[in-house]
């Protein structure tokens, strides 16, 4: 077990792995039959048996401390870059049109 915990960190980015397991951990409790059911609950009662990792995945999942990945951060900023860059277009349109109108007059 060890040698396969040595290999996955050397190949995988363990943040990234935890991050798209919370996803789905997420997507998976959020589905409306697992609230109506009780399955979510029975399953992880179920696991709470035992000593299983995706315990804490699981409650790493459910504390809503969500990690982002490097290009969920690149694509917030640049999403906020486009729309400080629209209203920035828009204000000083709006402002030249103004200013333009006040020396015709």
């Amino acid at each position: 077990m060890m040698a396969v915990s040595r290999e996955f960190d050397q190949k995988y980015s363990q943040d990234e792995y935890e991050n798209k397991i919370g996803r789905i951990i997420r997507r998976i409790r959020n589905q409306p039959e697992n609230k109506r059911d009780g399955g979510w609950d029975a399953a992880i009662e179920r696991l709470r048996s035992e000593d299983h990792y995706l315990l804490v995945l699981i409650a790493g999942a459910s504390s809503g401390n969500v990690k982002l990945s490097r290009w969920e951060v690149v694509r917030l900023i640049v999403a906020a870059a486009v729309c400080v860059a629209v209203f920035c277009l828009s204000f000083f349109s709006s402002s030249h049109t103004w200013i333009t109108e006040q020396f015709q007059n």
